[in-house]
């Protein structure tokens, strides 16, 4: 018994060394119900192949085997193979309703009605469940009470332990900050000016800092910067939203030197190496 997409193996005992093995394309019940089978008439080793259930239920396929030792073959016998589906849903979703908040809700569609499943869900590399559920009589299953964040959501059929391919669905929290970023800025001089922090719904109290989080010193739009320095421009909203955005600003002086004068014999050559400049 596999699930679907999964491969089998059968390696018969009590058998002459070195055995092979020849089949017919498997036949299945109901009819239709599992693709992947096919004939193999040269000899293997085992009985193999990767068969995938296109059926809600259970189905099976069953192979007629030809034994052969050498020049000696052997009485055929039937190898029969039951492909569990896999639980198949689609994800929707409600968003919370205000930022931070947890009254986020996922629904999952599309699995067999009145019946119980185990679902399970990572979020920021924390895993919940599994979950025993049963769905309701449209085969959906809720599952309530999340914040925002990126969910992977696993349905498994706890009676043939199989269990779909992960869904990944995104709860946003409403009216987050987002903090458009600025790019690194090497300046030749001696300052650089703050520009006007640009973003969508920031809180009005958005600005640059010299730590992370809003730590440090804060700086408004039109602070002048006369080191060399990371910038963080941090929003946060009274829900506890936040979004922050880091640039590097690197300030090369520009050298300046004063007039040169040195006096050489005709047929001399001369050289000026200016001093106080950049390395």
């Amino acid at each position: 018994t596999i699930c679907s997409g999964s491969s089998f193996s059968i390696t018969p005992s009590g058998v002459p060394s070195g055995t092979t093995y020849t089949w017919s394309a498997p036949v299945l019940s109901p009819l239709g119900s599992i693709t992947g089978g096919s004939s193999q008439g040269v000899g293997q080793s085992s009985i193999g192949q990767t068969l995938t259930s296109t059926v809600t239920s259970a189905a099976t396929a069953t192979y007629t085997v030809t034994p052969t030792s050498g020049t000696c073959v052997g009485n055929t016998f039937t190898a029969t193979i039951t492909v569990n589906p896999k639980p198949n849903f689609t994800p929707t979703k409600t968003d919370p309703t205000l930022c931070n908040a947890v009254d986020g809700k996922i629904t999952l569609t599309g699995l067999l009605a009145s019946t119980s499943y185990q679902y399970s869900y990572t979020v920021n590399t924390v895993t919940t469940g599994p979950v025993t559920a049963t769905s309701n009589a449209s085969g959906q299953i809720l599952i309530n009470g999340l914040g925002a964040g990126t969910y992977d959501v696993v349905v498994t059929n706890p009676v043939s332990l199989c269990s779909s391919s992960p869904q990944t669905i995104s709860l946003i929290n409403p009216g987050a900050p987002d903090v458009y970023d600025i790019v690194d800025q090497t300046i030749c001089g001696t300052t650089y000016t703050l520009p006007t922090i640009t973003g969508s719904n920031l809180p009005g109290t958005e600005s640059y800092y010299t730590g992370p989080g809003g730590t440090g010193t804060a700086m408004s739009a039109g602070t002048v910067i006369n080191t060399s320095q990371t910038v963080y421009i941090y929003a946060t909203t009274p829900g506890g939203c936040s979004d922050q955005e880091t640039f590097i600003v690197t300030i090369n002086p520009k050298p300046t030197v004063s007039a040169q004068t040195q006096t050489i014999c005709s047929g001399s050559s001369f050289s000026i190496t200016p001093s106080g400049v950049p390395s």
